[in-house]
């Protein structure tokens, strides 16, 4: 389910042993023209993660997976709806990471639609087995989705390879306003784990002004160009060490580096314009 790649493949192989079978026909043209209407605003940051395999090291600090590249993309339109796309390839190191990834969890707003690209391991030698498709149906938590996969037998040193695209079906009751705070680590499994590349990318039309901020990010990699009316905005960090472990550590945005983006260029703006949005609430 969500697996449009796959479900590509499989259409195309059974029109070619049936040929006569129009069913199958039918649905790989449709398949094929969704995909034709839909903009795919990724594709120039889009990658093979088997070009990643065997480019990272075993971890020396007992880590049990180590992220080996994640992609990351925002495209905000001017109605004030979201689309996102994220690519995370995840290393296992040991058996504890082969226990923590025995399956993989992807959420979603529920005003939103899934796209799953990849749910894969790929191993050592470049061969990959894709997750099979989920058992039962996409389930509430928290206000939002999740969609869960069993992924394949994993052993110490294969790539858990995850790539989906999330699209907000209609504006919401925020109107044109967007904020996003963004970690380069991956929330799950390890929120610590080490980065050796990650990337943040957001696009967004010229006349849609957004603010940025970064914390903690001196060693941020940022630019910022124009592509044909939209403005493209991009920070890439690499080589995050795991931090050393202290009692009563603070949470991980209080010394790694992240971004803050908004339509808004302060928290004051922010406040006056969300005491506007709900002012009538409390005023009789």
């Amino acid at each position: 389910e969500g697996d449009v790649a796959g479900a590509a493949t499989a259409r195309a192989e059974v029109a070619r042993l049936d040929p006569g079978y129009d069913l199958a026909r039918r649905q790989q043209a449709l398949l094929a023209t969704s995909e034709e209407t839909k903009e795919s605003f990724e594709s120039p940051w889009r990658w093979d993660a088997v070009t990643r395999v065997g480019t990272l090291p075993p971890s020396a600090t007992n880590d049990s997976v180590q992220v080996v590249d994640r992609t990351t993309v925002w495209r905000v339109e001017p109605d004030g709806t979201e689309h996102q796309y994220e690519h995370v390839a995840l290393q296992v190191e040991n058996t504890a990471g082969v226990k923590a990834l025995d399956n993989y969890w992807i959420s979603y707003p529920s005003d939103g639609s899934l796209q799953v690209y990849n749910v894969r391991v790929i191993h050592a030698d470049g061969s990959f087995e894709r997750a099979p498709a989920p058992r039962g149906g996409d389930q509430g938590w928290g206000g939002d989705y999740v969609r869960g996969f069993d992924l394949p037998p994993l052993v110490p040193g294969d790539l858990v390879d995850i790539e989906y695209r999330v699209d907000q079906t209609q504006p919401d009751v925020f109107g044109q306003y967007f904020g996003l705070r963004h970690s380069f680590q991956v929330d799950n499994p390890d929120a610590l784990a080490p980065v050796k590349r990650a990337e943040l990318v957001v696009l967004a039309p010229k006349d849609v002004e957004l603010f940025s901020k970064e914390q903690n990010g001196a060693a941020l990699e940022k630019s910022v160009e124009e592509r044909d009316g939209v403005v493209v905005r991009r920070w890439v960090a690499r080589d995050l060490k795991r931090p050393a472990s202290e009692a009563a550590m603070p949470d991980r945005r209080e010394f790694m580096p992240l971004v803050d983006i908004s339509t808004f260029p302060s928290w004051q703006a922010f406040a006056s314009w969300w005491w506007g949005f709900i002012e009538k609430e409390f005023v009789t």
